[in-house]
């Protein structure tokens, strides 16, 4: 996986968690807080600027209320629709 296609998750991923987090109305702080991590670790994943650990993963996306989850790309389900409607890979832009 290239560069350009990380930095692209990246910034894909912490758009979501913000957008989550606003429609919950949890500060950033709060939700730094409850997920025992820094507050300014939270804002620069949330920028798509800084990859947090799966371990800080996992307590956010809980306190998020949020599913991870992995699947096949080509799976039928209406979920993984969704997620292949979302996901850009740069290297198809021809």
């Amino acid at each position: 996986m290239n560069e350009e296609v990380m930095n692209e998750a990246r910034k894909l991923i912490g758009k979501r968690v913000k957008e989550r987090r606003q429609q919950l109305k949890i500060s950033q702080k709060q939700l730094a807080e409850a997920c025992g991590i820094g507050l300014n670790t939270l804002i620069r994943f949330e920028s798509g600027r800084f990859w947090i650990s799966f371990k800080q993963f996992l307590p956010l996306i809980q306190a998020l209320d949020m599913y991870f989850f992995l699947a096949e790309k080509d799976s039928p389900e209406p979920w993984a629709k969704v997620m292949r409607e979302r996901w850009r890979n740069p290297a198809d832009k021809n």
